[in-house]
């Protein structure tokens, strides 16, 4: 069973769009990402969630051609949105190829 294969025809199902990634070098690199308002933790704490998922993003990337990994303090860009990454975590279960991140970011 390919799990990488399983992965990223799940994520190219649902609506998904190009993403890019910007370091603090400036280096750049695109991949393919779904991203939704982010919920729950700290943003299920205030009564009105309005301006926490209008600030914070949440999205799953999948690897596939990324020239480097995301990491916290970078960009990435949806379009004209601009995030900056607070927290990454990989989906590794072989713990040899990552499947695909899921990143949190704010504006």
């Amino acid at each position: 069973m390919n799990l990488a294969a399983i992965a990223s025809a799940a994520l190219r199902r649902a609506p998904h769009a190009v993403v890019t990634l910007r370091n603090k070098d400036g280096d750049e690199t695109t991949g393919t990402a779904t991203g939704v308002p982010a919920s729950g933790g700290g943003a299920e704490s205030f009564e009105s969630r309005a301006v926490i998922r209008t600030k914070a993003e949440s999205f799953v990337l999948l690897p596939d051609g990324l020239a480097f990994a995301p990491a916290i303090g970078m960009i990435i860009e949806r379009g004209a949105e601009k995030w900056t990454i607070l927290g990454v975590s990989t989906l590794n279960p072989t713990g040899d190829q990552v499947l695909l991140y899921r990143i949190v970011a704010q504006r």
